[in-house]
């Protein structure tokens, strides 16, 4: 929804649904978890999230309600 309403960018938002979907294995796949597995996923996709939480933080600066 956030790439869908332009928030983020739309190759931001795609990243950002596959961690979403390893959240979901981290989450109801634990008795079995691969640990490299997870330990690559955070190697790999820390700097998605860092410019996730950038781009975020942008919108709402340049969005902000002044009263």
């Amino acid at each position: 929804m956030l790439g869908k309403n332009g928030i983020i960018p739309d190759d931001l938002a795609g990243r950002m649904a596959k961690l979403a979907g390893f959240r979901n294995v981290l989450v109801h796949e634990y008795s079995g978890l691969d640990t490299q597995r997870v330990f690559k996923v955070l190697q790999d996709d820390a700097a998605t999230l860092e410019v996730f939480r950038k781009a975020v933080t942008e919108f709402l600066v340049e969005n902000r309600k002044t009263e």
